[in-house]
């Protein structure tokens, strides 16, 4: 069921509708509103429109890096998986 969350973001009110529980928005927005304040803090006076893509482009950075280093986890997580296995099967005959 969608519900509608207000949200305050470069104060700034959004009214949203999400699956998602009302916290889970607003942690969300709160996020956003951080990076955003970061990005003007460090961009001069940028527009809100290239504030905003600086700060989605640096969120999508750390989401390929954070999917690279789960991507490298679940591999060695397999690989692991995969030897104890081995071993376990060669102990059993």
């Amino acid at each position: 069921m969608k519900e509608r969350v207000t949200v305050k973001i470069l104060d700034q009110e959004y009214q949203l509708l999400s699956e998602e529980s009302s916290e889970h928005v607003e942690k969300i927005a709160q996020f956003l509103d951080g990076k955003l304040r970061e990005m003007k803090a460090h961009g001069g006076a940028l527009s809100d429109k290239k504030l905003a893509i600086l700060a989605a482009f640096h969120i999508a950075s750390e989401y390929f890096q954070l999917k690279e280093m789960h991507d490298t986890l679940i591999k060695a997580i397999e690989s692991r998986t995969e030897a104890l296995l081995r071993r376990i099967g060669s102990m059993t005959q």
